[in-house]
């Protein structure tokens, strides 16, 4: 729906065919029984796999979606929101924890809070060009969600900021999401500067 992103993606996909890499979409759908979950820049969406109805869909709780929202008046403005759509640019076409999901059969698992870029490293790479996207810098944390496939609806999240309201796993880096086996879910996640393999509780 924003022209400023969807130039920033015919120019992402310029920019990697000139590279010699495919312009490929990291943002990846999953099919479990008769629906088809994906997500987008906005949201995470069910949609039925006969008839193309859409049967829910969840915002993504992404604060890069509340910055460019903003309407920049002044040019040092305009030019971080031309970063920020940059930014979702090599979200849609790069980072593929946030666009990737996994599912169990009853939950499908994503990665949330990927903030401010599409990942740690993209992060940093605007702090270097002079971006301040947020007060201090780029967040070391990002949250693992489980919704359930046939409403949409949230079970339960871990990870997140070490505040009032922390979670389980508060200040943990997710690396991207599960892998389902027998009623768990094994995670790689940075806590600490230390990478770990985490088995959770569907």
């Amino acid at each position: 729906d924003d022209p400023g992103i969807e130039q920033s993606l015919v120019q992402q996909q310029q920019r990697q065919l000139e590279q010699g890499m495919p312009p490929v979409p990291e943002l990846h759908p999953l099919v479990v029984d008769d629906t088809v979950l994906m997500r987008t820049t906005r949201n995470l969406l069910a949609v039925d796999v006969h008839t193309g109805k859409r049967l829910w869909e969840v915002p993504v709780d992404d604060p890069l979606e509340s910055l460019l929202q903003s309407a920049p008046e002044d040019q040092a403005l305009q030019a971080q929101s031309q970063h920020l759509r940059l930014t979702v640019g090599e979200r849609v076409l790069q980072d593929r924890t946030f666009g990737t999901l996994s599912s169990d059969g009853h939950q499908v698992y994503a990665i949330e809070d990927l903030m401010p870029s599409t990942s740690m490293m993209n992060a940093r790479q605007l702090v270097r060009r002079g971006v301040r996207i947020m007060p201090g810098q780029p967040q070391p944390y990002n949250r693992l969600t489980a919704h359930e496939i046939r409403t949409g609806k949230l079970k339960w999240h871990l990870g997140g900021p070490s505040d009032e309201f922390a979670l389980r796993l508060a200040e943990t880096f997710f690396l991207g999401p599960p892998l389902p086996l027998q009623g768990r879910l094994f995670v790689l996640a940075e806590s600490k500067d230390e990478i770990r393999l985490l088995a959770i509780d569907a």
